[in-house]
Formats: C-alpha cells, sequence, structure tokens
C-alpha cells in the first residue's frame, strides 16, 4: 500500500525541473557538460574488483579440476585392480 500510495503520489505531482525523461537523455547531458570521459567514471575500480574476484575465482577452479582428476585416476585404478 506504502508503494502503490508514493507511487501514485509521484504520478500525480509535475516533474520537478531538470529531471531526464531517458537514459538516453541523461548520458547525452552528462557527455555535453562533461565529456566523454565522465561515462567511464568508476570503471578502473570496479575492474580492479573484478580482477580480483576472477582471479580467485580460476585458482579455487584449477585447484578443484586437478583435485579431482587425481581422485578419477585412483577410481580407475582402484576399478583396474578388481
Amino acid at each position: 500500500a506504502v508503494e502503490s500510495n508514493i507511487q501514485k503520489q509521484s504520478l500525480q505531482q509535475p516533474k520537478p525541473e531538470g529531471r531526464f525523461t531517458s537514459s538516453f537523455q541523461c548520458a547525452r547531458a552528462l557527455v555535453s557538460s562533461h565529456g566523454a570521459t565522465i561515462l567511464y567514471t568508476g570503471h578502473v575500480i570496479n575492474t580492479i574488483r573484478e580482477a580480483a574476484f576472477v582471479g580467485a575465482y580460476f585458482y579455487c577452479y584449477e585447484g578443484y579440476k586437478c583435485e579431482f582428476a587425481k581422485l578419477l585416476l585412483e577410481g580407475d585404478r582402484l576399478l583396474a585392480s578388481m
């Protein structure tokens, strides 16, 4: 009920000056006032965060892959000796 009232209230009130009507309009205004590099603000820190995550994921994946390969080989040897 609270959400629907907030939505209804925001629809009934006129839009304040300076509000964007679309993402494209917002991007165009940002580029015109700050230059194209504004679109990449925060990209470096996000790339560093993702690189750390992907590195950890890759390390764990490769480690588990080797361990499971060893287990499979031991299982095959046990089956072959029966």
